[in-house]
């Protein structure tokens, strides 16, 4: 029964990839920056300060996307330490680049979801004024940083069945929270809403667009599957032309703000080699995806996906990552 349903499900998928919903998209040349996670370095084995010293002065990006983690910054109720992220946002100033910050109760990279421990018990009305506290705390600090262009605020919330281990943010809690960002930064910077889920099958998402400034996508182009056990294409869920032209047509931006750019294998990426690696990311691979995104009408910017590995992968002597990315970055 189990093989039926998974198989049933694929055939819905190829039939709606099939037909998609036909749109009128202007093309916008997309420029290129990456996100970059201290904590992904640090589970590559790098050096998170010398890893990201070493991508903003080898690659030359003009826009990056950072995260703040909620429990490094208030690891005891009402008392915030931004030391980390302010050197992060002060490397980037000095080199004149700008940044996108991730805050809320998620941030990208794996859990995803990085409450301090004071607040796991936290129900209700008490941990929403926990979340919309560390919020105002953390904007009305960092908003004196000129370079800092966007608020990412929470991350591809709607995701929450595939991230166990956190909490629901319902839409209600993270609308809260976009207000609180607007109500603090007083030079009104964007806010970036970001989605990673399918948009061939019913439109809940089209809400989604309205409720920022900027709608942020994803863009997977290869994975594997560790319950089908093979690789899949993300896109097949995803009609990116239509998420643009109804972005555009609500007066909004469109980004994409995780481009696929490392891969995804049966094998952990700090265990993987270059033989499995290279099966779903090498630079053949990412040219054709950006070849592919131009052809569905590109974005007003694109945030690569995997620089950190890009790093691991230069200093083990394999720089093919490494040079196309500084090629298209350039």
């Amino acid at each position: 029964m189990k093989k039926v349903l998974v198989f049933s499900f694929l055939f819905l998928i190829f039939f709606l990839s099939a037909f998609p919903r036909s749109v009128e998209v202007a093309y916008t040349p997309p420029s290129f920056g990456f996100s970059f996670s201290p904590k992904q370095a640090e589970y590559l084995g790098l050096a998170p300060k010398e890893s990201y010293l070493a991508l903003l002065d080898g690659l030359q990006p003009s826009f990056i996307r950072l995260p703040v983690f909620w429990n490094e910054v208030e690891k005891k109720k009402g008392k915030f330490d931004f030391s980390s992220i302010d050197w992060y946002l002060n490397e980037a100033k000095k080199r004149g680049i700008l940044v996108t910050v991730n805050l809320g109760y998620t941030a990208f990279r794996y859990p995803e979801c990085w409450e301090p421990r004071w607040a796991w018990d936290l129900e209700g009305e008490e941990f929403e004024n926990a979340l919309l506290s560390f919020v105002k705390n953390t904007v009305s600090h960092l908003a004196n940083f000129v370079n800092i262009d966007a608020w990412q605020v929470e991350n591809e919330q709607e995701l929450w069945l595939l991230k166990p281990r956190c909490r629901i943010i319902k839409t209600s809690l993270l609308k809260k929270e976009i207000e609180v960002v607007r109500q603090t930064d007083r030079l009104s910077r964007p806010v970036v809403i970001t989605f990673g889920a399918q948009t061939r099958v019913g439109n809940f998402w089209q809400r989604r667009i309205l409720l920022g400034d900027v709608f942020a996508v994803s863009f997977f182009g290869k994975s594997y599957n560790k319950y089908l056990r093979f690789h899949t294409n993300r896109l097949w869920l995803r009609n990116i032309p239509l998420e643009k032209a109804l972005t555009e047509r609500a007066g909004k931006r469109f980004w994409i703000s995780e481009f696929q750019a490392e891969p995804w294998g049966r094998t952990r990426l700090n265990k993987m080699g270059w033989e499995e690696a290279k099966k779903t990311m090498n630079p053949e691979i990412l040219r054709k995806n950006i070849e592919l995104l131009q052809k569905w009408g590109g974005a007003e910017r694109v945030y690569f996906w995997g620089v950190e590995w890009w790093y691991k992968e230069f200093l083990a002597g394999r720089g093919e990552m490494w040079e196309v990315g500084r090629e298209v970055l350039r």
